[in-house]
């Protein structure tokens, strides 16, 4: 998989039927990414998360955890309002996927989705 992400050119790594979305449940991809940016989880890029499957051949799908990094909080530091820290870490994963156009059109949509209810 590490292989694939780093090493996959564009044209195979968005391809309908051998690229990231047949390997990753693509709904997943896009909620995990809202929800984690929508909490300021500054940790999620580079761990504390789960990547997962049912059974073999279902797509892989993440679960977060460990939030001692979110919700403006920053483990034991005390919050500060003015002290704005990025929460965008290294990821290849979804520094692929966010500079894909169809990708965040995908997140405007389920964020416009999520919003309305």
């Amino acid at each position: 998989m590490t292989d694939f992400i780093n090493d996959t050119s564009d044209l195979n790594f968005f391809d309908d039927n051998s690229g990231i979305y047949s390997k990753f449940d693509k709904m997943n991809l896009v909620d995990f990414y809202l929800f984690n940016i929508f909490i300021h989880h500054g940790d999620f890029w580079n761990h504390n998360y789960y990547i997962i499957r049912n059974k073999m051949p279902s797509k892989f799908f993440l679960i977060p955890w460990d939030f001692d990094n979110s919700f403006g909080q920053y483990s034991w530091y005390k919050y500060e309002p003015d002290n704005i820290f990025s929460c965008f870490g290294r990821n290849l994963l979804f520094e692929r996927l966010r500079n894909n156009e169809k990708f965040i059109k995908e997140l405007s949509i389920r964020w416009a989705a999520l919003r309305a209810d």
